[in-house]
């Protein structure tokens, strides 16, 4: 596995940043769930962010396994990513602010007050690429990056 490097953020910023959906991975009692979610954020500093609902089934699966998967993909590039990290419900207005948008507003069918609304934040513990230029598998650009080892706050 590769230590990190400077770029690393920003090659997988740069990979994953205009990708509209991601898959999210939870653990439900043992049996893998994965959802579409919209990634909302602007930047990239090892966390992902996304939005949720406080009642929804994944945010109660998080709350019993904090442990998650987030996949991107976009085919017609040959562009792939798998990144593993601990997540976690967070309530912040401000932050919530700052990432409403009105795709999140639609998605979620609330006002960005609502009491429901969250954040669902996964800190990023390691996160894999491949990218196929041409679609030619020996030119494959690969690289499992091991970020921080956070911890998830409780």
């Amino acid at each position: 596995m590769a230590a990190m490097q400077s770029g690393d953020k920003a090659k997988l910023w740069d990979i994953i940043r205009d990708v509209p959906v991601a898959l999210l991975t939870t653990d439900d009692d043992g049996t893998l769930r994965s959802r579409p979610m919209a990634t909302c954020q602007t930047s990239f500093d090892g966390n992902l962010w996304f939005f949720t609902k406080a009642s929804s089934h994944q945010s109660i699966e998080i709350g019993k396994n904090y442990h998650v998967n987030v996949a991107y993909a976009v085919p017609e590039q040959d562009n792939y990513v798998s990144i593993s990290g601990l997540t976690e419900i967070v309530r912040d207005p401000q932050k919530q602010r700052e990432l409403w948008n009105e795709e999140v507003a639609s998605w979620l069918g609330l006002d960005p007050e609502d009491e429901d609304v969250a954040l669902l934040k996964v800190i990023v513990q390691q996160a894999e690429y491949w990218q196929v230029p041409g679609s030619r598998p020996e030119a494959t650009d690969h690289a499992t990056l091991d970020f921080k080892r956070a911890r998830r706050q409780r």
